[in-house]
């Protein structure tokens, strides 16, 4: 056990975990989770807006792969925008 203990305190300080790098894995995530309960949520509301809308299967299908491109949009262009 100390020969663990004296390998972790020989590594040098960019290698070490800190407690920021421990705070920023929660939150990110946290914005895992919500983003999958999210959609989740929009998924069980579909029932409701396919009765209200009158839509039939395609239609839900269609809205369903609109927002999910929405997001992909979302995310590339995020990413784009990091990068420059």
């Amino acid at each position: 056990m100390s020969d663990l203990q004296t390998n972790a305190s020989m590594k040098p300080e960019s290698e070490r975990i800190t407690r920021y790098m421990w705070m920023v894995l929660f939150v990110a995530l946290c914005g895992y989770i919500f983003d999958a309960f999210e959609v989740m949520l929009y998924s069980n509301a579909l029932v409701d807006i396919k009765k209200e809308f009158s839509f039939n299967f395609a239609g839900s299908g269609t809205v369903m792969t609109l927002s999910l491109l929405g997001m992909l949009s979302g995310a590339c262009s995020g990413a784009r925008s990091r990068t420059k």
